[in-house]
């Protein structure tokens, strides 16, 4: 461990082990603490990597710098297991095992575990499993007061003006449906070229986001089972049971839209 002779503590561990330990770690850190600057200085072929913490005015960066110093990485990790990890696999610990459950009581097959699961674009997902081109149909667009249980997800004021959008994409070549969803995103969150797409319908989130290079992640929140519903069975056409999941899409740390889909478990 070496101490980089600039005013930045910069602080270097060997191994391609150890490196992505240490990565993962203020990963885990970054999520938690948004009041210090997160940089990689460098990365070659995983044998240095170089982590700078910038313009710290948190204790918690302070202290894990003495950690490191003065005891080294085991005695940081420790600590950070105790106070960050708990808290962050809890979470996902809680979505998975539920996914899990889901799949042993109504025997699920791995594809309805992906889609449920996976934290990518599912319009993309869906593609891939159609073997074919999927289109987005709105059913309904219109800007709502905000509801209460959708501004807990997203984190505005009950009443906030939201956009609110019913879609069901459907395969090209034949129309069929593949899933439906319905989402909710604050306009005061959105800029006026991302708004506009959004207004024009017919655009998936996905694609949109694409469009104007907007760099997310997707927090899964919830997932569930429906053995029948008839509202979907007239939206899919198709009886259940169905697969639902609720989700947020998350930028610059904050829920830009919430998303809640229903697929059959046929697909």
């Amino acid at each position: 461990m070496a101490r980089a002779q600039s005013k930045n503590p910069v602080i270097y561990h060997r191994g391609e082990r150890r490196a992505r330990r240490v990565f993962r770690l203020f990963q885990s850190l970054l999520g938690f603490s948004g009041a210090f600057a997160f940089s990689v200085c460098s990365v070659v072929k995983f044998k240095d990597l170089a982590i700078s913490l910038e313009n710290s005015a948190v204790p918690l960066v302070r202290f894990s710098i003495r950690m490191i110093q003065k005891h080294g990485f085991v005695a940081l990790s420790l600590v950070m297991n105790k106070t960050f990890s708990l808290e962050a696999h809890r979470h996902v610990d809680t979505t998975t095992a539920k996914i899990w459950s889901l799949s042993r009581s109504h025997g699920l097959l791995p594809i309805h575990r992906v889609l449920l699961g996976h934290d990518g674009s599912m319009t993309n997902l869906l593609e891939l499993i159609s073997c074919c081109e999927v289109a987005l149909r709105t059913i309904k667009q219109s800007v709502v007061p905000c509801p209460r249980e959708v501004a807990d997800l997203l984190a505005v004021d009950v009443g906030e003006p939201v956009n609110e959008r019913d879609i069901i994409i459907v395969r090209s070549r034949d129309g069929s449906p593949l899933l439906y969803a319905r989402s909710y995103t604050p306009l005061s969150r959105l800029k006026p070229a991302f708004k506009a797409d959004l207004m024009r319908a017919d655009i998936p989130i996905g694609k949109i986001m694409q469009r104007h290079r907007i760099e997310a992640r997707r927090e899964i929140m919830d997932v569930g089972y429906l053995s029948s519903d008839r509202r979907l069975e007239e939206l899919l056409a198709c009886p259940g049971p169905y697969l639902w999941r609720t989700y947020n899409i998350i930028t610059q740390r904050k829920p830009l839209i919430t998303v809640k889909e229903y697929f059959s478990a046929s697909l």
